[in-house]
């Protein structure tokens, strides 16, 4: 199991407020007590996220972009929001790079 996702796409791709993101399809959710287990079919890896990163997950559900998930999750956390604005741009990074997220094809030149 992994956790604890950081790296993938240039830090200055993800923290673009205008670059949507969007979950692959192939990975599918689990809530669990402590957040949420994400399986990704086409590797077969499993991945335990926690709350935040659970709540992150769950606003991609519709394709988003940094700046709104970083607005709706401070609302909701009790968080310094350049604390969440690293958390959210690591995790982003992380899932990237395990092709668990992907950049919404609207967004791709």
């Amino acid at each position: 199991m992994h956790s604890g996702l950081v790296g993938g796409e240039r830090r200055a791709d993800i923290e673009s407020t205008d670059s949507r993101f969007e979950r692959d399809p192939d990975a599918l959710a689990k809530e669990v007590d402590s957040g949420m287990v994400l399986v990704h079919l086409r590797t077969n890896r499993v991945y335990e996220l926690n709350r935040t990163a659970a709540r992150l997950w769950e606003l991609l559900q519709h394709a988003s972009n940094h700046a709104s998930i970083e607005q709706k999750m401070v609302q909701e956390f009790d968080v310094d929001q350049s604390d969440l604005a690293y958390e959210i741009t690591a995790t982003l990074s992380g899932l990237s790079a395990e092709g668990l997220v992907r950049r919404a094809p609207d967004d791709l030149n």
